[in-house]
């Protein structure tokens, strides 16, 4: 079991779940910071050939995968959305090498404090990613209202940690809706993957 288990679990198990076990020498890092290219090789050659419909699906969470990180490590163009005055931003989002933080960036900095902010976390401290209609309960009615048919379909809403007291909320428009659907999916593969690491790391005493 691994990181494969957890691309079939994604499509039917809402937020949070708890995560499969990985093996122990489970890393997607290499020491230098970059992404160990054997670790991109284990999401798409890990598992045998294909021989079931369950396998094709894998198959196609891998390169999923491996397209989102991709795409993502250089930095992909969106519409940031104000969810509260329904206000739009052109901005960008990032991942980092390592494939464990992501950065929010309007394009232009906010001309009052609670304009469109920057926003940077690690995906381990992600507690809800949701999109489309399943986005719409994240964003006010009136927001989600004043949207096109084609904005929901692009519309995706991601909460996250900023400490202990507080979450912090990131509404934008991606490039079209199946962009918004691979987001979110990816997103989720990678938190239940670092909370595998995690999980399985040795505990300091």
């Amino acid at each position: 079991q691994g990181l494969d288990d957890n691309l079939q679990e994604v499509q039917v198990s809402p937020l949070p779940v708890r995560p499969a076990r990985l093996p122990e020498k489970a890393d997607p890092l290499a020491e230098d910071g970059t992404i160990e290219q054997p670790s991109l090789e284990r999401m798409s050659n890990a598992m045998p050939p294909l021989s079931s419909p369950r396998e094709v699906e894998r198959q196609k969470l891998r390169d999923l995968m491996k397209a989102f990180a991709n795409r993502s490590m250089q930095g992909v163009r969106i519409t940031l959305l104000d969810e509260v005055s329904g206000s739009q931003h052109p901005g960008s989002y990032h991942v980092d090498g390592r494939l464990q933080n992501i950065s929010f960036m309007p394009d232009q900095q906010p001309t009052r404090p609670l304009g469109i902010q920057q926003h940077a976390t690690s995906i381990e401290e992600l507690v809800e990613v949701a999109d489309q209609e399943d986005a719409s309960m994240l964003v006010e009615l009136g927001v989600w209202q004043g949207l096109t048919a084609t904005e929901r379909q692009r519309l995706v809403v991601f909460v996250y940690n900023h400490d202990s007291m507080e979450r912090r909320k990131v509404a934008f428009l991606e490039e079209d809706g199946k962009s918004s659907r691979n987001f979110t999916t990816s997103i989720r593969i990678l938190r239940r993957y670092f909370e595998d690491v995690k999980l399985n790391s040795p505990k300091s005493i």
